[in-house]
């Protein structure tokens, strides 16, 4: 930045032990993130939805995290998280489809 009559602001360098922090810290966090999506990938399902909601996401007041809970034909309830374009789309008592290799359950019957 131009300093009148002084040339160049000297720019304070950021010591190496700091960038070291932010990657021991930031890595399982977006490690996290990858392999919970590759885990939900496998899954393979079928069932009913029962509700619809979104909790407050880790990285800070804006950030929200989807997700539909769903009763498998086993009886047991499922929390996938849903992309904010589909959460919106479902409503109490759709019959949902979770096949493997996709991220999202598919809607396949109304109520």
């Amino acid at each position: 930045m131009w300093n009148l009559g002084l040339g160049f602001k000297r720019r304070r360098r950021r010591s190496r032990i700091s960038g070291g922090v932010l990657l021991l810290i930031g890595l399982p966090i977006i490690g996290f993130h990858v392999v919970r999506g590759e885990l939900q990938k496998r899954e393979e399902w079928s069932g009913t939805v029962v509700r619809v909601y979104s909790e407050r996401g880790f990285l800070g007041r804006r950030s929200f995290d989807h997700y539909w809970d769903v009763r498998t034909s086993s009886g047991e309830i499922r929390s996938p998280v849903i992309t904010k374009s589909q959460w919106n789309d479902a409503r109490v008592g759709d019959q949902v489809v979770k096949q493997t290799g996709f991220y999202n359950p598919m809607i396949v019957g109304r109520r």
